[in-house]
């Protein structure tokens, strides 16, 4: 998972991306929104976007209120960071629906600070294990391979769909992404069910002989299906083997916790040398169970 950085200013990017890898965060880069449009429409696995405002093809505020027509992203958390003061844009904060903000000249620790803070706010996309498995009645093993079986599933939909050669019809695509919302839902994944039901009326509201393709939207999801899947995978070995030790393991805490650092961490990230815990700085990277 990413953060995206948009700004027209190349050293701004640079160094507000290098701040954040360092922190463990993965991130791409956009120079103008003509570029971050096309990183969303190609479902980039983008969870969080930071953003100038000054920009000579599209202000930042534009680039959100364009981004807020799109039902998909239209909880995509947004974080300004420009040296405009706030006084002359606050009152767009509300109406564009921006997360946060942090000004420029940056300060790589309240940049981090604030990052964190919005990432905790990141829905878990899955029901709760436990409620899914003794509702289904199925063992922990054939539940997780259900989930992958969707992910699958999902993936070899939005293949098909983009696959010119044979295009898919209306009829067909909406078939498939309805059955796709209720194996989602049975199996606990509501946040990509209530995005495939969407997808199903828009899919089934265009016109007779118009393309149609999965939205950037259900790729990103379909990302998230399948990191809360890994992490509930690892969940449960470290269950297993704690039982065998005698122990016993916590799972709650140390799934949020983890949920939050791979959303965009790269595996294996370390803290910095020189950032202080505790700190407002604290990153997923330092919260890792």
């Amino acid at each position: 998972m990413k953060i995206l950085i948009l700004d027209d200013d190349k050293i701004c990017r640079r160094v507000n991306s290098e701040s954040l890898r360092r922190a463990g965060y993965d991130t791409v880069e956009a120079g103008g929104a003509k570029e971050a449009f096309d990183l969303l429409e190609k479902g980039e696995p983008i969870v969080m976007i930071i953003t100038d405002i000054k920009m000579p093809e599209m202000s930042g505020l534009d680039f959100v209120g364009r981004l807020r027509s799109d039902p998909g992203l239209a909880k995509m958390p947004i974080l300004i960071c420009t040296s405009m003061e706030p006084k002359s844009w606050r009152d767009q904060m509300e109406l564009f629906g921006i997360t946060s903000y942090s000004p420029k000249p940056v300060n790589a620790n309240h940049l981090r600070g604030k990052v964190g803070n919005i990432l905790q706010e990141e829905p878990w996309p899955l029901e709760e294990t436990v409620r899914s498995l003794m509702r289904l009645d199925i063992p922990v093993e054939e539940y997780f391979a259900c989930l992958d079986d969707l992910a699958k599933q999902l993936d070899d939909v939005t293949a098909r769909s983009e696959d010119d050669a044979h295009p898919m019809t209306r009829e067909e695509l909406g078939f498939e992404l309805e059955a796709l919302a209720g194996a989602a839902e049975n199996l606990g994944a509501q946040r990509i069910g209530a995005v495939l039901t969407r997808e199903t009326e828009v899919v089934r509201g265009l016109p007779d002989g118009q393309k149609v393709t999965v939205s950037a939207t259900m790729k990103r999801e379909t990302g998230m299906l399948k990191l809360a899947t890994l992490i509930l995978k690892k969940e449960q070995e470290e269950s297993v083997a704690a039982r065998s030790a005698g122990r016993v393991a916590t799972r709650a805490a140390g799934r949020e916790a983890r949920w939050k650092t791979a959303l965009v961490s790269k595996p294996q990230a370390q803290k910095p040398a020189g950032d202080e815990a505790g700190s407002e700085t604290a990153t997923p990277a330092a919260s890792t169970p």
